[in-house]
């Protein structure tokens, strides 16, 4: 992470919301600069100044139920706000005994 201090780089902001909060994502950017967005209790993207430039934004839950998501080509202008929009993660996990009616279901007889 990195922390921005020259008053003459041109910023931008980025907002958006990562559902489901379970997920309890975590939003790493990289480009233009290599930065760590914080995610709020509610799922929204905690602004703040990032410089302008063109980002991958890889979005990687701690809870591993989840599957990541990688959005490439993501512009960031200077006096503006990108918005992402919603992006809902996929849960990935279906654990259980490993039978293709997954857990604690019972198969329907014919």
């Amino acid at each position: 992470m990195i922390y921005i201090t020259d008053a003459t780089q041109n910023f931008g902001s980025m907002r958006g919301t990562i559902l489901p909060i379970e997920a309890e994502a975590r939003i790493y950017l990289s480009g233009a600069a290599s930065i760590e967005l914080i995610v709020d209790s509610i799922g929204m993207i905690v602004p703040r100044q990032l410089p302008e430039g063109e980002y991958t934004v890889d979005i990687a839950p701690a809870n591993y139920y989840y599957g990541s998501y990688t959005i490439s080509n993501v512009f960031v202008y200077t006096d503006s706000v990108t918005n992402l929009g919603t992006i809902t993660l996929e849960y990935t996990y279906y654990g259980g005994s490993g039978c293709e009616i997954g857990w604690g279901r019972l198969k329907k007889s014919n």
